[in-house]
């Protein structure tokens, strides 16, 4: 068997198209760092980090030929434009899921019956948020532990400690004591509960007093550290999610730059697994907030730029998931927030729109505090600035 009859007819959600070209891409992410001396020459080589294997995308120049174009170019658009995954059949790579990042056409009069098409493709991967179907607490706390084991893992293994002078691990120990301040910012949303706040302030003291033999043992310190932003959670369902970073600015030491973003991103994570632990408790008064704060979650966590591992990434992207799919499945049942307008009749007291909407007066103080109302006889909604209130 020849390669000629290994080839496959090339086609996108089952729309065929014949192949001038193709193309693949792959690789690794790799982020790189420059450095400056003392005397702010560039150095001549700079570090680059392996952050995780690169998303797999194709390129096809394809075409449509004959007196048919017009219509086999049209589907092949709906094809690219259609929301989703689909299956590509590639003429060299096989059966591929992916989504069309692009899709480009060029018809000229030379040419008749003949468009030329040239896509491009991204793997889809694997739809963790969709598969996450029975998600409990139980199971997202399973998830988290699991996600510490490989965090633990990154930092030890990427934190460089061994036969380091001594300004190296020094440093190391300047991110203990941001660590210890953090902590001590946290005391206040113990919010008057004793034994929070008593767990915190011995896990903060322990730290302290033992900081200095914790840099030479990464996995110990991780603990600790884990240890305090689980003693009060960082997260509720009306400040949000809220990441503290610590110092990741860059040294003359390359050493030191790299360790000061381990160090970071193993603090963040520690920070993220807490928060991640809590969501089954959080209370939230309508979809609309549950819905903001899983978007905050997900958007600062992204925004952190964190060095994580493929373990470590694989295992926080699936706990990711299913924290999704808990907070969307729990705004299924709670109220939306919708428009409301008095049809023209002016101004009502709340009372009297709560009576319209839900048959109970009493609920006026959430049209109230959802508008910040001052004068609850006054309630101005029409069509240009309509009231917010619950669907039911």
């Amino acid at each position: 068997m020849s390669w000629r009859d290994l080839l496959q007819d090339a086609s996108f959600r089952g729309v065929s198209f014949g192949v001038r070209t193709a193309s693949g891409t792959f690789g690794r992410r790799v982020e790189t760092h420059k450095y400056a001396t003392a005397k702010g020459e560039k150095k001549q080589l700079p570090f680059s980090r392996d952050i995780g294997r690169k998303e797999r995308s194709f390129s096809i120049a394809g075409f449509v030929v004959g007196a048919n174009y017009f219509a086999e170019r049209d589907e092949i658009i709906i094809a690219c434009e259609t929301h989703g995954a689909g299956e590509l059949v590639h003429p060299y790579f096989g059966r591929k899921q992916v989504i069309c990042r692009a899709c480009n056409v060029t018809e000229n009069s030379m040419e008749g019956g003949y468009a030329a098409i040239s896509m491009t493709f991204v793997e889809a991967g694997d739809e963790a948020w969709l598969q996450a179907a029975d998600t409990t607490a139980d199971v997202i706390d399973a998830a988290a532990a699991e996600a510490e084991n490989f965090i633990s893992d990154d930092y030890v293994d990427n934190i460089q400690i061994d036969d380091q002078p001594q300004f190296t691990l020094n440093d190391i120990l300047r991110g203990i004591n941001e660590v210890v301040i953090i902590a001590n910012g946290l005391k206040s949303r113990a919010y008057g509960a004793v034994d929070q706040l008593q767990i915190l302030k011995e896990q903060v003291e322990d730290l302290e007093r033992i900081g200095e033999s914790l840099v030479n043992a990464p996995a110990d310190l991780f603990n600790k550290v884990l240890n305090i932003f689980n003693a009060v959670p960082i997260s509720d369902s009306e400040s949000g999610p809220e990441f503290f970073e610590t110092d990741t600015s860059e040294n003359i030491s390359i050493v030191v730059t790299e360790n000061r973003r381990v160090f970071n991103s193993m603090v963040c994570l520690a920070q993220w697994s807490s928060m991640a632990r809590v969501v089954p408790s959080l209370n939230f008064g309508n979809a609309t907030a549950a819905l903001n704060w899983l978007e905050l979650f997900l958007q600062r966590l992204d925004n952190l730029n964190l060095i994580m591992g493929d373990a470590t990434c694989g295992a926080v992207s699936y706990a990711n998931s299913l924290i999704g799919n808990y907070i969307n499945k729990l705004a299924v049942d709670l109220p939306r927030l919708v428009d409301f307008d008095n049809d023209g009749r002016g101004s009502l007291p709340s009372i009297v729109i709560a009576a319209r909407l839900y048959d109970d007066p009493n609920r006026e103080l959430e049209i109230l505090e959802n508008n910040d109302i001052v004068n609850p006889f006054f309630c101005n909604g029409d069509e240009k600035d309509p009231l917010l209130v619950y669907s039911r």
